[in-house]
């Protein structure tokens, strides 16, 4: 369970630390909102080159915590990985064969915080560097 992860957002690969990146996604993530949800990965595709999980339905508060952490970077100045675009899976496993999709029984959980994970390329290391709680819009309300 410790590696199970979905991307929400990938920055292009740096050939040096990027500090000054990481000092301002920081600081995006902590004026990013949203409110904690369920998630549930119930169908399975097999694509030519690896396997995921999918939400068989649309997930209406994944889609809005993914926009609001590309806004956040974007208004920090930083843009995301050239040709990447969201698209909600985990991946279980890379191989070669024949396409396939098929309803599973899956499994889900309850999203109540996302990370800023630092991938060292070439050298199956990450590093998580922050994580943030999902408190939704009600946390400041005075009744």
């Amino acid at each position: 369970m410790d590696h199970q992860h979905m991307t929400l957002a990938i920055t292009c690969d740096y050939a040096d630390y990027p500090y000054a990146v990481i000092k301002a996604l920081l600081r995006a993530g902590t004026g990013v909102m949203a409110e904690p949800f369920d998630l549930r990965l119930d169908r399975l595709t097999v694509g030519h080159r690896s396997a995921a999980l999918r939400p068989s339905h649309a997930v209406p508060l994944l889609n809005a915590l993914q926009k609001r952490i590309a806004a956040g970077m974007n208004a920090a100045g930083i843009a995301l990985r050239p040709g990447w675009s969201f698209s909600p899976h985990q991946t279980l496993f890379y191989r070669d064969g024949r396409p396939e999709q098929r309803p599973v029984e899956g499994f889900g959980w309850h999203v109540d915080r996302f990370m800023l994970v630092c991938s060292h390329v070439g050298r199956t290391h990450h590093e998580t560097l922050a994580t943030w709680q999902l408190k939704g819009s009600g946390q400041y309300s005075l009744f």
